[in-house]
C-alpha cells in the first residue's frame, strides 16, 4: 500500500475522474494500487497475463490488458478515444516502457517502481518532453526520507482500519 500511495497519490497526484494504467497488476503492489486509484475515484486499467485475468476482473477491472504484448497500448489509446491514459505506473523495460510511453495522454505523469532498468529523467525528456516523469524505489527512500516512510504506513494502516483498502484474501 505504501508503494501504491506513494506513486499514485503523493508522485502522480492522481485526481478523480483521470485515468491511471497499472502493470502486472496482480501482484500485492498491483492489487493494492487498484484499491488506492479507485478509492481516488479513478479509472484503473490493469496489465497481467492471460492466465491472471480472472484475478483482475475479482479485483473489479473491467477489460483485463496482456502484459504480454504491446498491444495494450492500442487498445488504451481507443479506450480513451485517442487521448491516452493520465497516469502510467510502470515496471516493464524495453519495448514494453515505449508501448506505455505511447498509451500516455499528453501532459500526463510517468511512473517507474522498483530497481528496473528505467530511463533517467534525461532520456525520458528527450522521449516525452511533454510529461512528468518520476522514479523511485520504495526501499531507497526508506533510508532517503524514513518520515515520509512513516506517514505513508500510517496513512495506509489507517485506511485498512477504515475499511477503505483492504489485504487481499481478508473481509
Amino acid at each position: 500500500f505504501a508503494t501504491a500511495l506513494y506513486a499514485l497519490d503523493s508522485l502522480a497526484q492522481l485526481q478523480p475522474g483521470e485515468t491511471v494504467l497499472w502493470h502486472s497488476a496482480t501482484g500485492g503492489v498491483g492489487q493494492a494500487a487498484i484499491q488506492v486509484a479507485n478509492s481516488m475515484g479513478a479509472t484503473v486499467y490493469a496489465t497481467a497475463s492471460e492466465t491472471k485475468w480472472p484475478a483482475l476482473t475479482q479485483l473489479g477491472i473491467k477489460r483485463p490488458l496482456n502484459s504480454r504484448t504491446t498491444e495494450f497500448a492500442q487498445i488504451l489509446r481507443e479506450e480513451t478515444n485517442g487521448r491516452g491514459v493520465d497516469v502510467v505506473v510502470n515496471c516493464l523495460p524495453g519495448e514494453f516502457r515505449e508501448a506505455s510511453l505511447d498509451a500516455l495522454a499528453e501532459h500526463g505523469r510517468f511512473v517507474e517502481i522498483g530497481k528496473g532498468d528505467g530511463l533517467s529523467s534525461a532520456q525520458m525528456r528527450k522521449l516525452r518532453p511533454d510529461i512528468s516523469h518520476h522514479t523511485f524505489d520504495l526501499s531507497q527512500l526508506c533510508q532517503q526520507n524514513p518520515l515520509a516512510i512513516d506517514r505513508l504506513l500510517k496513512r495506509a494502516f489507517n485506511q485498512v482500519a477504515a475499511h477503505h483498502l483492504h489485504f487481499a484474501g481478508s473481509d
